[in-house]
């Protein structure tokens, strides 16, 4: 059994998203920025 057990904050600012937090794994973070696209095309910020 796989359990993934993570919080992931996600900032939509005027000019660009923070994210904090972004998973346990490329492929889990990966997917959140693919979530977040679905709102929004502002740049991320690292």
């Amino acid at each position: 059994m796989t359990m993934n057990f993570a919080s992931t904050g996600v900032i939509i600012g005027d000019d660009s998203v923070v994210i904090v937090d972004a998973q346990a794994t490329p492929r889990l973070a990966n997917k959140v920025i693919q979530k977040i696209r679905t709102v929004t095309d502002k740049p991320i910020k690292l």
